[in-house]
């Protein structure tokens, strides 16, 4: 991704701009829809991802900043967790068996967003981090062992 200069940029007066481009990152990251998430990060040679699955209660977006190379802005991201779902060995039908492990807490995020060559806003390319609210992992809770589905069912349990 190219970084705009602070004049491209537009500093401080593009900062509900970038708010907004990771609030829509952070909506669609956590609903699952990834395509829609990655629409809104530049093009990434690689992997883009982190796995894994950070389940989420909820997020909140401070305001941007400027960074501190001056070309881009910065947008932190609070994610209200309550555990992680990993993918591991495969189970007698191929696919992968889920672990849960419970450990409620605040996965911080600072995104670095910068103009694309058109002045549109983009998240950098980076290794993102995976959310998703409980209600959109109805396949890997199929998925999880016993012991994990419990630890799941109880670390999500609306009280």
């Amino acid at each position: 991704m190219s970084v705009c200069a602070v004049a491209a940029c537009g500093g401080p007066a593009r900062g509900p701009e970038a708010e907004k481009v990771v609030s829509q990152f952070a909506r669609a990251d956590t609903l699952g829809s990834w395509e829609e998430a990655m629409s809104l990060v530049a093009a990434c040679p690689g992997p883009s991802t982190a796995p894994p699955i950070h389940v989420t209660r909820g997020v909140r977006v401070e305001s941007a900043r400027q960074g501190d190379a001056k070309d881009s802005i910065l947008v932190t991201a609070y994610y209200h967790t309550v555990g992680s779902a990993a993918a591991g060995e495969p189970g007698i039908n191929g696919d992968p068996i889920w672990h849960f492990t419970p450990a409620a807490g605040v996965d911080t995020v600072i995104f670095r967003l910068g103009a694309d060559n058109t002045g549109n806003l983009l998240i950098a390319c980076g290794p993102l981090p995976i959310h998703r609210v409980p209600e959109q992992m109805p396949d890997q809770l199929t998925q999880m062992d016993a012991a994990s589905r419990t630890a799941f069912e109880t670390a999500t349990a609306r009280h």
